[in-house]
């Protein structure tokens, strides 16, 4: 079976937009094969289900949910999360806002929406990829020093490349070029769809940092392993690689309309 037919198997879970699984298993490598997104059928589909939490968030309170401190890091009341998931399962077209729920509680329904999906919105297969295209992404101090302090893909030196970009955009432009090359190339459409739209919506939130405190970066941090869902064996190498992915996921966001045709 060819990687992309893998990839677009249609899930019962994900049909049902947000027929909510349960806690995944420590060994998430253990789970039966996880099925995409890519042939859904039902209605909505996930990007409409996506669509109608962002709205919600958007519309409530006179669209303070793009200034709101700390939306998508301060986690949302746990029960009244569950009772968002029950109303929402029961009837998936519900207008949110008439349920009156806290913005903490639909960010962090949203978080959870690609929590627990059977497979990550960027599968297992593309996350090795998606580092080498990013490796090595220009810093802006690449002295003998500064390499002795942050040595070469280490967590501090990917950290310092989404702090201080040079400003040879050239070379930085040939990583985003590689980037969005192989995800358009390799990850489902609808795949694309979801992150499309949920990078042009995280955004218009980092365009508020000046309330949020969520900028890129913070976002990247947040959305980074929730996205990506990545699979480490060791305490040393989540260390090592995490901000790998965070540093992708900051590329995502901050070059979202090149990536992902974003409107």
């Amino acid at each position: 079976m060819s990687k992309k037919s893998s990839l677009s198997k249609t899930s019962s879970a994900v049909s049902n937009a947000f027929s909510w699984l349960p806690n995944r298993s420590q060994k998430r490598s253990q789970r039966a094969k996880s099925e995409g997104l890519e042939q859904i059928s039902s209605s909505p589909s996930p990007v409409d289900t996506l669509q109608s939490l962002c709205d919600a968030e958007n519309t409530v309170d006179g669209n303070s949910g793009l200034e709101l401190e700390g939306i998508y890091r301060v986690p949302g009341n746990q029960s009244q999360v569950a009772e968002l998931e029950k109303q929402f399962k029961l009837n998936p077209n519900i207008d949110l806002k008439i349920l009156n729920m806290p913005l903490h509680v639909i960010a962090t329904a949203i978080k959870k929406f690609f929590d627990t999906l059977p497979e990550p919105i960027i599968p297992f297969t593309l996350h090795l990829p998606i580092i080498q295209c990013i490796e090595n992404f220009p810093t802006e101090d690449r002295s003998p020093s500064s390499m002795t302090k942050s040595s070469p893909g280490s967590a501090s030196s990917f950290s310092t490349a989404v702090e201080t970009l040079i400003p040879d955009e050239q070379l930085r432009q040939q990583h985003i070029d590689r980037l969005s090359r192989l995800l358009k190339h390799e990850l489902p459409i609808v795949n694309q769809h979801v992150l499309g739209f949920l990078t042009a919506h995280l955004k218009r939130v980092a365009k508020n940092s000046h309330k949020t405190s969520m900028d890129v970066r913070n976002l990247s941090k947040v959305f980074g392993p929730t996205l990506f869902r990545p699979e480490f064996n060791s305490f040393e190498m989540m260390a090592s690689q995490m901000s790998k992915f965070e540093l992708a996921m900051f590329l995502m966001l901050q070059n979202n309309d090149q990536i992902f045709d974003s409107n």
